[in-house]
């Protein structure tokens, strides 16, 4: 099984086989050569220099962004996710204080997503932003949620599944907040007793929501079957154990893509990569699929490197050139322009994209 396998059959032409091409035809290939499902992006001779528009491309400091989200969706993503992770935050505290909470809340925080993400991509906005320190648990939980309800979208979930999908996301790491604070913040990875203590606290939360009554009890068994998931990928054999595959998924890219405190993070294709290659066993094609074509095609939020030194996000998709994106440029010969540029790389033949990379390139 190659990860082409898994692509196909997302929306997109199959790649042809290495046989035909006579050459690999790795992630990595995608990620520094801009290649397109439809045999690659030409690089075109005597490229255009740094700020070159290539033709009607580029469209300008202060026009609308063709396809992609406008400032203002991205303001109300932005509010968005700061709601929820408020509404986490308020959830968590009780957890930690041992006070009770309503369910009802967490259903507010998962509404507030859904609104923001059924409007579009803006939400993958930050959560590809932001080089800091690790996230709270507040916005981890959001971030995990948000790629959660994602896939979810992807495999056609109708709206009162992906209702469930969030509700399981959003509570599978309550238990978390009892976790001991040097084992959390622990410079280095954890020792099987540590981790034994992280499983336990985890498996603790799956029981504290078990007090949510009969009507929860899918809930309940939901979390608990997320933290058996390392055991191996056996299909799931009801919607609550998708839940569960879907929930481990996210949290295991969200946590490659983020700061924590034993490691830097990684960019988004090599968090890919690392995933299929040592954890290809652990999930379901299905999951995988529903993640690669997430992910795979440069989703909005995400830094991008182009022909011509310039770095840039993501800001909006052209459906039949998926890596031709409308792209914000930020950096430009080293340094960051005082006023973005979008440039829509459908329109615009010189530019192509080299690679993917990370926040720091901004600094």
């Amino acid at each position: 099984m190659r990860l082409s396998d898994l692509v196909k059959g997302g929306g997109q032409e199959p790649e042809p086989s290495r046989r035909d091409k006579g050459e690999a035809r790795r992630l990595s290939d995608l990620v520094r050569k801009g290649a397109s499902p439809e045999g690659g992006l030409p690089v075109v001779p005597g490229a255009a220099p740094e700020g070159a528009s290539g033709g009607s491309g580029v469209l300008g400091q202060k026009e609308a962004t063709k396809g992609g989200p406008p400032p203002g969706d991205l303001d109300a993503a932005n509010q968005a996710l700061q709601r929820a992770a408020h509404i986490l935050d308020e959830i968590l505290e009780a957890v930690r204080t041992r006070s009770s909470f309503s369910i009802l809340d967490a259903r507010q925080a998962v509404e507030v997503l859904l609104e923001c993400m059924n409007a579009g991509d803006a939400l993958l906005v930050p959560f590809f932003s932001g080089g800091g320190p690790p996230p709270s648990l507040a916005r981890e939980v959001a971030n995990v949620c948000i790629l959660s309800l994602k896939m979810g979208m992807e495999l056609g979930y109708a709206a009162d599944a992906r209702r469930r999908l969030g509700l399981v996301a959003l509570l599978a790491d309550v238990g978390k907040v009892h976790v001991p604070a040097q084992v959390v913040g622990k410079q280095g990875p954890l020792t099987p007793g540590e981790r034994a203590v992280v499983e336990e606290h985890q498996r603790e939360g799956a029981k504290l929501l078990q007090k949510l009554g009969p009507e929860y009890q899918w809930l309940a068994l939901a979390v608990e079957k997320r933290y058996a998931r390392a055991a191996g990928a056996r299909q799931p054999e009801n919607e609550g154990e998708e839940f569960a595959a879907i929930v481990h998924l996210a949290d295991v890219y969200e946590s490659l893509v983020h700061h924590r405190p034993f490691r830097e993070r990684v960019g988004i294709f090599e968090a890919l990569k690392e995933i299929f290659q040592s954890q290809r066993t652990t999930f379901p094609d299905r999951i995988l699929k529903a993640l690669i074509r997430t992910l795979s095609t440069l989703p909005v939020g995400s830094l991008v490197r182009l022909n011509t030194g310039e770095i840039g996000r993501v800001v909006g998709k052209n459906r039949n050139l998926p890596l031709r994106p409308v792209v914000e440029l930020l950096v430009r010969r080293g340094k960051r322009l005082d006023s973005p540029v979008v440039i829509d790389l459908s329109q615009s033949p010189l530019h192509h994209i080299q690679d993917a990379v990370l926040y720091e390139a901004l600094q």
